[in-house]
C-alpha cells in the first residue's frame, strides 16, 4: 500500500468525520470540529428514529436474542460515535505517525503500488451487497424496511471506512518490515562485521514507533470491530438454526452479510498477526550476528535487546492481545452462545405451551 492510496482513504474518511484528511493532519481547524459533533448528532438521532421504528419488533424476540440484539445495536453506535469524536482529533498521533513513515521511507527504498483497486472492489463489493439486501428487504417489509434501517447504511459504511484505514496501515507497516529485514540481510550477507547497527537500529524504532501509534489509534475500534463481528455472527447464524427452510434468497442475504463482515474483521486480525511475526523474522536476522561477532560485542548485543523489544504487539483496546488464536476465541464465543440462544428459545417455547395447556384446563373446569 502507497501514502497516495492512504490519502484518498483518508479523503473518504474525512467526508465522513471518522478520519482527518492527509492535510489536515497537522492542523485540526475548528470548523472540522463543528462537522464533527453534526455527523454525531445527526447519528444519534438517526438511531433514536430507528430503535423507535423496531421498538415493536424488539418486543416480540425472546430474552436471550432481544438482549444480544441491544448489545449489537449498542457496540455499531459505539463504534461510529468513538469514531467521529476521537479519532479525528488525535492530532499528535496522526502527525508522529506520518512522520515516522516518512523518514523510514527517506532511508529506505520502499517499493509500493497504489493498489486503489483494492478500494475500489471493497467498496463494490460492499454497495452490491447492501443493495442486493435492500432489494430483497424493502420488497418483503416494504416502506418500514429504510424507517427502522437507513441510518444503518452511514453507520455500516463508517465501520467499514475505519476497517480499510487499519488494514491500509497494517499493510504498509508489514511492507516496511518485509523491506528492513531485506536490506539486514543483504549487509550480513555482503559483510557480516560491518552491519550499520546504528541505522537498523533507528529503522527498527521507527516500526516500533509505528505499530504502537497503529495500535493507540485503532485499539478501541478494532475491539468494538471484533465484538460487532461475534454479535452479529450469533444473531445471523441463530436465525439458520431456528428458521430450517429459508427460501434460496435469503439465505443468500445472511451467507452475504456473515461473510462481509466476518472477511473484513478477520483480515485485520491476521494482518495483525502477521506483523508480529515479521517482527520475530527480524530478530531471527538480528541472531544470526552471534555466528560472526564475538558474544562480548556490547553493540551486537545491545542491537539485538532493541529488535527484542520492537517487535510489534496489537491489542483491542488492552483488552486482549490480537493473532491468530483471537479468530479461534470468536467462533468459541459464537458456538457457545449460539446453543444458549437456542436453548432459550426452546426453553421458551415449552414454557408458553405448559401456559396454554393450563388455562386451556382451567378454563374446560
Amino acid at each position: 500500500m502507497s501514502l497516495r492510496l492512504l490519502k484518498l482513504v483518508l479523503r473518504v474518511g474525512k467526508i465522513l468525520a471518522v478520519a482527518p484528511s492527509y492535510h489536515d493532519i497537522k492542523n485540526q481547524t475548528f470548523p472540522s470540529k463543528i462537522y464533527g459533533c453534526l455527523m454525531a448528532s445527526l447519528l444519534t438521532f438517526g438511531v433514536g428514529v430507528s430503535v423507535g421504528f423496531r421498538a415493536a419488533d424488539y418486543a416480540k424476540f425472546f430474552t436471550m436474542k432481544l438482549i444480544v440484539q441491544v448489545l449489537l445495536d449498542g457496540t455499531l453506535y459505539v463504534l461510529n460515535i468513538y469514531s467521529i469524536l476521537k479519532i479525528p482529533y488525535k492530532k499528535f498521533h496522526w502527525n508522529k505517525l506520518i512522520k515516522s513513515i516518512q523518514k523510514f521511507d527517506k532511508n529506505n527504498k520502499v517499493k509500493e503500488k497504489s493498489k486503489y483497486g483494492s478500494f475500489v472492489l471493497a467498496n463494490a463489493v460492499f454497495f452490491c451487497y447492501q443493495l442486493y439486501m435492500t432489494c430483497l428487504l424493502s420488497r418483503t417489509i416494504g416502506i418500514k424496511f429504510y424507517k427502522q434501517f437507513a441510518i444503518e447504511y452511514l453507520q455500516l459504511y463508517d465501520q467499514f471506512v475505519i476497517n480499510f484505514l487499519l488494514y491500509v496501515f497494517l499493510t504498509m507497516l508489514i511492507t516496511r518490515q518485509k523491506c528492513l529485514r531485506l536490506k539486514f540481510e543483504t549487509q550480513i550477507a555482503k559483510n557480516s562485521t560491518l552491519v550499520q547497527f546504528d541505522t537498523i537500529k533507528h529503522d527498527v524504532c521507527l516500526l516500533k514507533e509505528i505499530s504502537e501509534i497503529i495500535n493507540d489509534i485503532f485499539g478501541w475500534p478494532l475491539f468494538l470491530t471484533i465484538a460487532f463481528t461475534t454479535l452479529q455472527m450469533i444473531m445471523y447464524l441463530q436465525l439458520l438454526a431456528i428458521i430450517p427452510y429459508l427460501q434460496l434468497p435469503y439465505l443468500i442475504c445472511l451467507a452475504s452479510v456473515i461473510l462481509w463482515q466476518c472477511v473484513s474483521t478477520l483480515i485485520n486480525i491476521f494482518l495483525c498477526d502477521v506483523a508480529s511475526n515479521q517482527g520475530k523474522k527480524i530478530l531471527t536476522v538480528a541472531h544470526t550476528l552471534e555466528k560472526y561477532l564475538p558474544n562480548e560485542n556490547p553493540h551486537m548485543y545491545q542491537f539485538i535487546m532493541v529488535v527484542e523489544d520492537s517487535i510489534p504487539h496489537f491489542s483491542a483496546a488492552r483488552f486482549f492481545q490480537v493473532g491468530r488464536n483471537t479468530i479461534c476465541g470468536i467462533f468459541n464465543v459464537v458456538i457457545t452462545f449460539l446453543i444458549v440462544m437456542i436453548q432459550f428459545k426452546m426453553n421458551e417455547k415449552v414454557t408458553s405451551r405448559l401456559e396454554r395447556c393450563k388455562n386451556g384446563s382451567v378454563d374446560n373446569m
